[in-house]
């Protein structure tokens, strides 16, 4: 009986696996454009344009535009190899390759970083903030406008689709310059190293207004890596007259280039202040409901690049081993939303009981969350600030970070991708209270959430000596 269902199965499939389904012929055929934006896949996006391409569909009747945004891979190379083969060179098909410095992830943390000090300026009697903002991905900004009560006094309204360094430079120039005129402010302050940064900046010097920079001396000394991040903060900083460095390491970066010692204030970093407005002790999520009461959470994030594919496998492959010989913990893995992270995230986790796979989150989510785990394991970089001041002790899945103060001060330990390293670092934190201890009573380097405060000071002390 066994044999007989089997050969009819494989037959039924031999059957229907080339057979071929045919429809009637349109009598016109509209014109259609298809719009492919993507973010760091060249891994998957050589597959998509083709089969977009060969498409039963009038070659004629097609246009395709490929979108690069914001990738800091070979993305834009691949779709262009692919539109310059033989069989698609005549095609109708375009790649546009879009820098805006850091997308919407980008604008959301800027934005999260600067409203403590607009907070903290206001509350102050003696100054009074007017904040602009630029109007580029506007549903992330009002997520933290909503947050912390503010409401902007100007709106640029830049945002256009597929725009260039070159457009946001100039509209950012030609829109904040008779903001300034008009008002007349006593300084200007900006915040880190997007292309608005640098622009800001450079409008308040054409306007001779002293320039603040929050989150100052940042760097990497490689003028593409990031690109275009680097040049921005390091033009900022020269044409900034105070410098708000957000840890030591930052300070000295800013006295090796010779900026003058007595405008650089050592104050923390601006998204540990933004915790207090967005932890909330009485916060609700549905999560929670389902997560054992009983149990310890780990809370994951794992998506950079460098880390997809193998790497990744195999660091999820070592969580997930641990998890499983472990009665008293829930794993919570934001998976981002890339199929090349959540095919693998899927692969791993998908049927372990005690696993939440989950999209990512907002900003007061995340933040209510990590406050409730008992440790985070994260590839990110923001994370690894933010994490210590909750006193969550972090185990970073990558070789090498550019918060090296962290790993000094003992509130985040490195272990790459290695399984052997991942599991005896996630078993000592689970099995060793002294190191436990260790890593979440250590003394944070970000800073202890009074930056804002730190900075309206040094702002007061260089009015009074100007």
């Amino acid at each position: 009986m066994s044999t007989l269902t089997l050969t009819g199965a494989t037959h039924f499939w031999l059957r229907h696996a080339t057979k071929l389904v045919t429809t009637e012929p349109l009598h016109a055929y509209p014109k259609i454009t298809i719009v492919v934006p993507a973010h760091n896949e060249e891994l998957v996006i050589a597959k998509t344009t083709r089969a977009i391409l060969d498409m039963n569909y009038p070659a004629a009747k097609v246009e395709l535009i490929l979108i690069a945004d914001n990738c800091t891979d070979h993305t834009a190379d691949v779709m262009r190899a692919i539109l310059n083969r033989r069989a698609y060179r005549f095609r109708n098909a375009r790649v546009f390759e879009r820098h805006d410095g850091g997308g919407k992830a980008g604008a959301l943390n800027d934005a999260l970083k600067m409203a403590p000090v607009v907070k903290a300026l206001a509350a102050d009697p003696d100054l009074e903030p007017i904040t602009v903002v630029t109007g580029q991905h506007r549903e992330m900004l009002q997520q933290v406008l909503d947050v912390f009560n503010l409401t902007p006094d100007f709106d640029l309204k830049v945002m256009e689709k597929h725009q260039s360094l070159t457009s946001i430079t100039t509209k950012i120039l030609a829109g904040l310059g008779p903001i300034i005129e008009s008002v007349h402010p006593d300084m200007v302050l900006v915040h880190g190293d997007t292309t608005t940064t640098m622009a800001a900046a450079m409008a308040s010097f054409y306007h001779r207004v002293p320039v603040g920079h929050v989150e100052a001396g940042l760097r990497t000394w490689d003028k593409y890596s990031p690109y275009p991040e680097e040049m921005n903060r390091q033009v900022t900083d020269d044409l900034a007259d105070l410098y708000f460095a957000p840890t030591n390491l930052a300070a000295a970066n800013l006295k090796r280039e010779n900026h003058p010692l007595d405008r650089i204030v050592i104050t923390g970093n601006t998204a540990i202040d933004a915790l207090q407005y967005t932890v909330n002790p009485g916060y609700h999520h549905d999560l929670l409901q389902r997560l054992n009461p009983a149990h310890r959470t780990i809370l994951l994030t794992m998506h950079r690049r460098e880390n997809q594919g193998e790497k990744m496998e195999e660091a999820l492959t070592a969580v997930r081993q641990v998890v499983e010989e472990r009665g008293d913990v829930d794993l919570v893995y934001t998976v981002h939303l890339s199929p090349a992270v959540q095919e693998v995230a899927h692969r791993v986790f998908d049927g372990v009981h005690n696993v939440y796979l989950i999209d990512p989150l907002d900003v007061v989510d995340f933040h209510n969350l990590a406050a409730r785990s008992y440790l985070i394991m994260t590839d990110s970089g923001g994370i690894q600030e933010e994490a210590p001041s909750l006193n969550r002790p972090v185990l970073v899945l990558r070789d090498s970070t550019e918060r090296p103060e962290g790993v000094r001060a003992g509130t985040l330990k490195l272990v790459g991708t290695d399984p052997a390293r991942i599991k005896a670092a996630l078993n000592g934190l689970l099995e060793d209270p002294l190191e436990y201890t260790r890593m979440a009573t250590a003394a944070n380097p970000y800073g202890n959430g009074h930056a804002a405060e730190a900075i309206v000071k040094a702002i007061k002390n260089y009015g009074a000596s100007v």
